[in-house]
């Protein structure tokens, strides 16, 4: 039984707390998850005699019990680490999951009301909409970071190869998130274009050198 409670507790809890990051990073192998969840003591519900605080506790077994990555399995554990430092107690929970295991992620399957995650010619595809059920705090920053190419996406605010977007009160009940990725990867066609761009320069340095050699040669035939 406690196992099935402190499994749902990531759920109630996921997205509260003093400061909440959600990333994922996204490859053609491979989904890694990130959750960080910060706690000031002050939110740590406090034992009081004669009154029965653990039920409405959902704080402590998030920090102290296991959480589960993937629906409705309680034999895969997040790798997870509680540091404290002052009143500020920090949890972070990761997780690497395959694309198929993503798809049966709890986050992926039990915080958004409609989830796709498909593979199609090109690349990839992540659409997500309606309403979401994690929101407990005043907003949450979704990052998904990728090396693949972005072929398109909706997200409020890209830096690098990171794309986020922000739920609030706002769009809680209508959440548009869409990502489409390419299986070509920036460094691939980063490195492809070096090559391409070495010999561009090596084919124009030897037609170079063959012009100056055909030019001394004729000047000294006119001699």
């Amino acid at each position: 039984m406690k196992k099935v409670i402190s499994m749902l507790v990531i759920f109630v809890f996921i997205l509260t707390g003093c400061s909440t990051e959600y990333n994922l990073e996204i490859s053609n192998k491979k989904v890694k998850e990130n959750i960080k969840v910060e706690i000031l003591d002050a939110d740590i519900p406090k034992e009081v005699p004669g009154i029965d605080v653990e039920l409405n506790d959902r704080i402590t077994p998030f920090i102290n019990n296991d959480q589960y990555p993937i629906f409705n399995n309680t034999k895969v554990k997040y790798k997870k680490k509680v540091t404290k430092v002052g009143d500020l107690t920090t949890v972070t929970l990761k997780h690497t999951y395959t694309h198929d295991e993503f798809r049966n992620s709890n986050t992926f399957k039990t915080c958004f009301e409609n989830a796709s995650f498909k593979k199609t010619r090109k690349g990839y595809d992540l659409d997500l909409n309606g309403s979401f059920y994690c929101l407990y705090g005043d907003s949450i920053k979704i990052k998904i970071k990728t090396n693949n190419e972005v072929l398109s996406h909706n997200a409020s605010e890209v830096s690098g190869n990171v794309y986020t977007w922000v739920i609030n009160d706002d769009n809680v009940k209508n959440v548009d998130i869409k990502l489409s990725l390419s299986k070509k990867t920036k460094v691939v066609t980063s490195l492809l274009y070096v090559i391409a761009s070495s010999i561009f320069l090596l084919g124009s340095i030897f037609a170079y050198r063959f012009y100056k050699k055909y030019k001394e040669k004729d000047s000294v035939n006119d001699l």
